[in-house]
């Protein structure tokens, strides 16, 4: 079988990754992808990142396509990671294999620095990926042409989420990684922190009741999605939604604005946990989820004094919790 190894770190796999590999693949000598996501690379900074997210995440991308597969095997090998190790090491492990390494144009040219390159060349055929219809390098067995606008830094520095498949997004959600450019740069730094710490007491309540800590995550890293959002804005997204109908008092506007943007940018669609951002300001909704969530948001160590000191109560019964914060409340 014929393999072309496409190697990186994929901090995070985006859709010109998937589009590289699907291109690759049409080539008459390719019988499968196989992604290699590296530990860490020796030419570049350190990755955002764990190696067992970043290999979560490739495998959420690729999962409807039979011949695009992940291999974990740099998890293995001496760090940081060098190509020709992992390229010796699968050459070992599958003898009856023949494999080609993928690899950009920008590669091509720091391709000299890389450790024993010249010896690399002899042990791999190489296919190059070129933004043009130059190509440069003769000695690459095989060149595509494939230009597409995604980057890693482009997600990780300016919070681009356009080359992000929603099935991804939900998945670093469900994962807890790249939280901030995720979710962190649609809120100020303020909202952001009290979200880290809401999702962090909601996780200690889901342990202590026995909920389920994925619908959990997802509502506690969601309800205050959209806070940030102008009001005008706000309305403008509810006379959309299938709450337009509704009257919304403006403190609970981002409640309702928030649920919206957990089906559809976050691919979220839970109904558990739509109720629970929708009813998280009011406490209305008398399921544990929802319960859980309002009494995380109103508990979380930076809430006043009398509020805090209810986390004690709340990790025996979640409704006492409850009806005491709504006590309180009604007692301002």
């Amino acid at each position: 079988m014929n393999i072309a190894l496409f190697g990186g770190s994929f901090d995070p796999i985006h859709e010109g990754h998937l589009k590289v590999a699907l291109s690759v693949l049409r080539l008459s000598e390719v019988s499968e992808v196989w992604f290699i996501p590296n530990m860490r690379s020796p030419l570049k900074n350190e990755v955002s990142a764990s190696f067992d997210d970043r290999l979560a995440l490739i495998k959420v991308m690729i999962k409807p396509y039979r011949r695009l597969k992940v291999c974990n095997i740099e998890a293995s090998l001496p760090q940081p990671s060098k190509t020709i190790h992992t390229v010796l090491a699968l050459r070992k492990k599958y003898p009856h294999h023949e494999f080609y390494w993928v690899m950009g144009e920008d590669q091509f040219e720091t391709f000299p620095q890389w450790f024993e390159s010249e010896r690399l060349k002899t042990l791999i055929d190489f296919i190059g990926v070129s933004r043009t219809h130059h190509q440069p390098y003769s000695w690459a067995k095989k060149w595509i042409q494939m230009d597409h606008p995604a980057s890693s830094t482009r997600f990780r520095e300016h919070h681009d989420l356009t080359y992000i498949p929603l099935r991804v997004r939900k998945a670093m959600l469900s994962r807890g990684c790249y939280l901030k450019p995720l979710i962190g740069a649609i809120m100020s730094e303020k909202r952001f922190q009290h979200t880290l710490r809401v999702h962090t007491m909601a996780i200690k309540l889901a342990k202590a009741h026995h909920l389920n800590e994925e619908q959990v995550s997802f509502s506690a890293l969601l309800h205050d999605v959209a806070k940030g959002m102008s009001e005008p804005l706000m309305d403008q997204w509810i006379q959309r939604s299938k709450y337009a109908h509704l009257t919304i008092p403006d403190y609970a506007k981002h409640a309702f604005v928030s649920a919206s943007f957990a089906k559809h940018r976050y691919g979220v669609f839970d109904k558990k946990v739509i109720q629970a951002i929708l009813h998280h300001t009011e406490g209305t909704s008398i399921n544990a989820l929802s319960t859980c969530l309002y009494v995380a948001d109103k508990i979380e160590p930076a809430r006043p004094l009398w509020l805090v000191a209810i986390k004690s109560l709340a990790m025996i019964s979640l409704s006492d919790a409850k009806q005491e914060i709504l006590k309180g409340f009604s007692n301002d």
